[in-house]
This record gives structure tokens, C-alpha cells and sequence, in this order.
């Protein structure tokens, strides 16, 4: 089912000349790009099992290292080296590939996971930034982390939340839409952390989704459209490591916008490494304890929810609501 979705692989602007090896669902697969576009093959050489990625791209095919037998982007053999004639029979899994929104994406079904959904925008003139980064935890504790509005007043205290100021009493409303989680926060004209004080104009309300196979949407609306949206993509590399990748997009304001995305970056990585530590660890302990299943508290709204976008439930789920002092 996952390969039915498009997923990103790497930042579009890392890959050059020289093929690039990635991890996706315990595979290596090696990506690289030919004069028709961006090609994604397994990264084994059926000769001898040689990673293709070690070699060079020739033409449109990509060359092994050890005895030079060469594929093309859809995984024929297009050369064996000193013999005659075509080579028959040989060739490798391919996948399709994508250039979008800055990344690479690929997928099993080009047709059937139709379009790219790219960030969510409205018509300001825009600055983006793209940070990528390697966790360690399953899709769902991911996604959790990222929705989950408590952790960050121990977290990221200071940073995003539990800065010092007053509280806010937010309504958070969480339901299913159409297959999507979709959470809507109300009550949070400016969060008490660093980076709402600095970077954001004031804040009307806030809108996070989630949808398969990895994605999630934090937008952050004001009374003249968006102040912030944060795009994150999760890829599976297996059962509990993941790459993610985080696309910033916030209003150019003129030179202002240039100015917050200097600001931003920095303090993003320090969210995103605070994050990384704290999923490692606890993946760690729940991966030696045998991977039990997870406690619920009474505030645990989103993780049941989440698995039903994850399991590819399509029914609508009616939205739940609870009040939090944050």
C-alpha cells in the first residue's frame, strides 16, 4: 500500500552528477539523473551484486563499478562490456521519479498516486527553506511528536512553548476528513516561546493535517493569510528509522521574510535535534522492551487517530474536542 504514494528521497539540489544511494522500506536503491529526467533503480548489479551506486552515470544509464555493465532508468541492461549484441533478460527493479517542491520524490505508481501535493500556500510572495534529517522512531510516533502540542512545553521549552509569558487556553478539535487528521487550534493569538515572538505576526487560529504516507501540515494563519507553514515529509528507511525532510515557507514581507528565515533555520535545528534525541531515546526503550503497545492518557487524542490514516481507514471519525492551558 505505501508504494501507491509518492515519497521523498533526498533534497533535489544534492543530487548532482554523481548517483546518490538511499535507504527506502529496508532497500537500497540508488538515484541519479539522465538527460530525460531523474531515475531510481535497486542498487545491486545482478552480475556479481556490486552497488551501482559506486559507479558512474554514462549517457542515461548508470554504470556498475565492478565489471561495467550498464542500466538504464527503467532498469533494462543496456551494455555488457566486450560481449556482442543486446543484452537480453537483465535488468533490476525501477521505480518512478520526481522533481518537486525541491525534493525527489519516487513511487511504484506513478498513475495511481497521481499528483505531488506540495506545501500548502496561499498567493503572498513566498521564502522557503528546506532542512532534512535522519529519526530514529516508527511514522506514527513521529507524526505524534510533531502534533502533539504538550511535549513542547518540556522539550522545546522556551523555544516553542513555556517561554515565561502568560498562557493561553487553546480549544484543540482533532477529527478525520476525506482520510486526513485534520486538527484545528483556536485561543493562541501568539504562543509563549521564542520563535512565535520573533517570527510571527499575530496568530488568529492554526490548522495541522496529516495524510499517508508521512506528511504533515502545520499552518499558521493571521488576519491578513498565512504567517507560517511548516511541511514535513517522513520516509520510511525501515521499521524504525526514518528521513524526514521540513519545508519552511513563510511571506517575504519585502526584505523582512529573508530576515526571519536567517532567524528561523537555526532555531529550527535546535527544535528538530531536541526532537531527534527524545524519539531515539524512547524508540530505544520501547524497541528492547519489545515493542509493547502504547500507554494512553487522557489527553491522547491524536495517536489512535493517527494509526487510522496510517491503516488507510477512509471513513470520517467525528471531531473531538479538548481544552489545554499551554
Amino acid at each position: 500500500m505505501t508504494n501507491v504514494h509518492w515519497h521523498p528521497l533526498l533534497r533535489a539540489k544534492k543530487l548532482r552528477k554523481k548517483p546518490v544511494q538511499v535507504m527506502f522500506e529496508g532497500e537500497k536503491l540508488v538515484v541519479f539523473r539522465t538527460k530525460d529526467g531523474i531515475a531510481a533503480i535497486q542498487d545491486r548489479c545482478p552480475h556479481r551484486s556490486a552497488s551501482l551506486s559506486g559507479g558512474r552515470v554514462v549517457g542515461g544509464s548508470i554504470e556498475c563499478p565492478y565489471h561495467g555493465w550498464r542500466f538504464d532508468g527503467t532498469g533494462v541492461c543496456t551494455h555488457i562490456p566486450l560481449a556482442e549484441g543486446a543484452p537480453s533478460n537483465r535488468r533490476v527493479r525501477a521505480w518512478s521519479a520526481r522533481e518537486a517542491h525541491g525534493l525527489i520524490f519516487i513511487t511504484h505508481d506513478a498513475q495511481a498516486a497521481g499528483d505531488i501535493r506540495g506545501p500548502v500556500w496561499d498567493d503572498q510572495p513566498k521564502v522557503s527553506r528546506i532542512l532534512q534529517s535522519h529519526a530514529e522512531a516508527t511514522v506514527a510516533d513521529a507524526v505524534e511528536n510533531v502534533l502533539d502540542p504538550i511535549h513542547t512545553l518540556f522539550v522545546h521549552k522556551g523555544i516553542i512553548r513555556g517561554g515565561g509569558g502568560p498562557t493561553n487556553r487553546v480549544t484543540l478539535i482533532a477529527g478525520i476528513e476525506s482520510g486526513e487528521l485534520v486538527l484545528r487550534y483556536s485561543g493562541e493569538e501568539q504562543s509563549n516561546g521564542l520563535l512565535s515572538r520573533l517570527l510571527e505576526r499575530q496568530r488568529s487560529y492554526a490548522i495541522s493535517r496529516f495524510y499517508r504516507p508521512g506528511v504533515v501540515s502545520l499552518e499558521y494563519w493571521g488576519k491578513n493569510g498565512l504567517n507560517l507553514v511548516t511541511t514535513l515529509y517522513f520516509t520510511r528507511e525501515d521499521d524504525t528509522h526514518l528521513r524526514g525532510f521540513a519545508v519552511m515557507t513563510g511571506p517575504r514581507q519585502g526584505g523582512l521574510g529573508w530576515l526571519k528565515a536567517a532567524l528561523f533555520v537555526p532555531l529550527m535545528r535546535i527544535v528538530i535535534k531536541q526532537d531527534l534525541k527524545i524519539m531515539a531515546d524512547a524508540t530505544a526503550n520501547w524497541d528492547a522492551a519489545g515493542r509493547p503497545p502504547h500507554a494512553q492518557g487522557p489527553l491522547d487524542l491524536l495517536y489512535p487517530l493517527i494509526q487510522r490514516v496510517l491503516d488507510g481507514e477512509t471513513g470520517d471519525v467525528a471531531a473531538q474536542e479538548v481544552t489545554l492551558d499551554i
